[in-house]
């Protein structure tokens, strides 16, 4: 493709727009745009399918979803959390400009999210503070662990009702937390020195003070039970 080519550039105005112009490259064979996309390669499956419309489809069929990225590299797991992040928000959005969001929940379980969350300086408005500010609205909950509470977005965190506090071994992370919750400012002294496994300091939304509680270890035996009337109870 000529660029200086009089028949693309009628009246003065390039006939393709700038995508238009990435695939004709790409397509052309053109070495740069290759050399974006070679390191994908490795990623690509003949047999891949539209997994973000698949999730969708079981989420409103309220099935669990497990999505495993931990052998992936940071930069592919954020992507992939990002846009399936993206794609359940945008749909339950749909569904409540509709009127059709009826009694359906999505819940969201992030482990190891300081490697997904972005930092407190971000300035972009993410999808996770989306969550945050606009999820309850929209039938959207989240739960997320991290051993580093000073890597997550702050929006996050003053947005969290619950909290469950097991040890954090720095000062920065005991004081960075009892910044962003003041419920959390006096006990950063039990935090640090807490070495039992599963005892915990618990700040929920029902309750104002921190409360220390022991979790025992769950064993898989179930803890739901029901009486004779079918009424659960633990």
């Amino acid at each position: 493709m000529y660029a200086n080519d009089p028949s693309l550039n009628p009246h003065g105005q390039h006939i393709f727009d700038n995508d238009e112009t990435l695939m004709i490259n790409m397509l052309c064979g053109n070495g740069f745009a290759m050399d974006l996309l070679r390191p994908c390669r490795q990623f690509h499956s003949p047999h891949a399918s539209h997994f973000t419309e698949d999730i969708l489809r079981a989420l409103h069929d309220s099935k669990t979803i497990i999505v495993n990225l931990s052998s992936a590299p940071d930069r592919i797991l954020r992507y992939f959390a990002q846009s399936i992040c993206t794609s359940i928000f945008h749909e339950q959005e749909r569904k409540f400009v509709s009127n059709t969001l009826e009694n359906r929940y999505v819940q969201v379980y992030f482990e190891e999210a300081h490697n997904i969350f972005p930092t407190s300086n971000s300035t972009t408005l993410s999808i996770y503070s989306r969550f945050a500010k606009e999820g309850a609205k929209f039938n959207i909950g989240i739960v997320y662990c991290t051993q580093s509470p000073s890597t997550v977005n702050k929006d996050l965190l003053a947005q969290t009702e619950n909290f469950f506090i097991g040890h954090l071994s720095s000062k920065l992370e005991a004081s960075y937390l009892s910044d962003v919750q003041l419920a959390f400012s006096g006990c950063e002294r039990q935090i640090l020195r807490n070495r039992t496994p599963g005892f915990m300091q618990v700040l929920t939304f029902s309750h104002r003070y921190v409360v220390p509680v022991q979790a025992h270890m769950y064993t898989g035996e179930p803890r739901v039970l029901t009486d004779e009337h079918g009424y659960a109870f633990a």
